[in-house]
């Protein structure tokens, strides 16, 4: 089975032609083997790559709740 990034890029085309940070390829990747169940829902829906990417996401912490 091909990995996230092949997936994205498969429903991306503009995701296939850009070059993507080494910092993004290698956190998808740690994303598909923490969770595979959300790999393979983003792998369903792409479009969320964007919002998962975006500088607001990413300056957010991670919490957990409780």
């Amino acid at each position: 089975m091909a990995g996230l990034l092949e997936r994205l890029k498969q429903h991306l085309p503009d995701l296939a032609a850009s070059r993507l940070a080494p910092e993004t390829e290698a956190r998808l990747e740690r994303f598909e083997m923490a969770c595979p169940l959300y790999a393979r829902l983003l792998a369903q829906h792409p479009d969320w790559l964007a919002w998962l990417e975006s500088p607001e996401t990413l300056s957010r912490p991670l919490t957990v709740p409780i």
